[in-house]
């Protein structure tokens, strides 16, 4: 089965809702909904607090909520969508992530698979669907009765449903990341601690060649050679057989 490419309308993205009054975004959005003409409207919306993440799916007086996050808000919005007999629909969404995701076709993750396989469906039943983003918080009625139901939702009982495996990448990295941190900060006679005792990524210098990256690692480190010499000639560090001064360079940047 080939999969259909969704559409998408982002008019309201152009927007920045901390500096344009959520009475300009409202009038937009009437602006945005009348561009799509006759459809039904609906809403979906996650949040998460603490250890809880839920959904919800708003479509006229039907209320939707499940234990998930965003992009399976949608996929319930394309599940509601199947039962309905009406042909034009409407997917109005804050989760920007979530649409460019979609759009992108990461099929990877195995929710926006479903979706486009959902989506793919409906079309070839001859059901017209158009995902469009909207600001969160500005006043637009509907879509705060679909986050006043998520928020609910978190408080319910918890639904079991799948999990994409991607979405424990980031506890997983966490997890690694926090065993580094501690066994890094209970070896402290590591010379290289006092450089970086914090771990994680260097921020890159793109305009730097790798000569020049070279260079600056081995000072970072404390590596040159007057210091070092002995161990690009693989001799003995002279330090051991003499009592000669000892040379060693700290910078710190």
């Amino acid at each position: 089965m080939t999969l259909h490419r969704p559409r998408f309308n982002y008019y309201m993205y152009a927007f920045d809702k901390n500096s344009v009054s959520a009475e300009v975004l409202q009038n937009h959005f009437a602006e945005t909904k009348n561009g799509f003409g006759k459809h039904v409207e609906i809403y979906t919306d996650g949040s998460k607090t603490g250890e809880a993440v839920a959904c919800a799916v708003i479509c006229g007086n039907r209320i939707k909520s499940m234990y998930t996050a965003e992009l399976s808000a949608i996929r319930m919005a394309l599940e509601l969508i199947r039962r309905l007999k009406e042909k034009s629909f409407v997917i109005y969404s804050d989760s920007l992530s979530s649409l460019q995701a979609i759009q992108s076709f990461d099929i990877i993750n195995i929710t926006v698979f479903n979706i486009l396989k959902l989506y793919t469906q409906l079309t070839d039943n001859g059901k017209h669907v158009s995902l469009c983003w909207i600001p969160s918080h500005v006043g637009i009625k509907v879509y705060e009765m679909a986050d006043k139901t998520v928020k609910e939702g978190i408080c319910s009982v918890i639904t079991q449903s799948k999990i994409p495996p991607e979405s424990f990448f980031p506890h997983i990295s966490k997890l690694c990341m926090q065993e580094w941190q501690d066994s890094w900060d209970s070896t402290p006679t590591n010379k290289l601690f006092s450089i970086k005792p914090i771990l994680g990524k260097n921020k890159p210098r793109t305009s730097l060649c790798r000569r020049d990256e070279t260079v600056l690692t081995r000072l970072r480190i404390g590596h040159s050679r007057v210091t070092h010499s002995y161990l690009l000639r693989e001799r003995v560090n002279p330090s051991v057989i003499t009592a000669s001064v000892f040379l060693q360079l700290n910078i710190f940047f």
